[in-house]
């Protein structure tokens, strides 16, 4: 594996935990809706840590537009690993039936 699938393999990493982390912080604003409209906080409170929770939506939002152009080199790289490996099976098939029938 070379620098440059090591890096990318490492951003699709990183871009699965930022994803996980986005659900649980959509998690947790439901949560503190909820609690919101139980009365259990105020109003003030609920707009606190909304605030809050959209800060940390925006910073991992633009952590994964960083990741975004090396997760799509994984994927073109994965494509066209995959390209070359079956020119390479129709190469060696197109030879094998040379000699079989040669």
């Amino acid at each position: 594996m070379n620098r440059y699938e090591r890096k990318a393999e490492a951003a699709v990493t990183k871009n699965e935990q930022i994803n996980s982390q986005l659900d649980a912080i959509a998690m947790e604003r439901q949560w503190v809706i909820s609690q919101a409209r139980k009365g259990k906080i105020t109003d003030e409170n609920m707009d606190y840590q909304l605030g809050a929770l959209k800060m940390q939506v925006m910073t991992l939002k633009r952590e994964l537009a960083a990741l975004g152009d090396i997760v799509e080199y994984k994927a073109w790289g994965m494509g066209s690993r995959c390209a070359r490996e079956s020119r390479g099976y129709a190469l060696g098939a197109r030879v094998t039936k040379r000699r079989s029938s040669g």
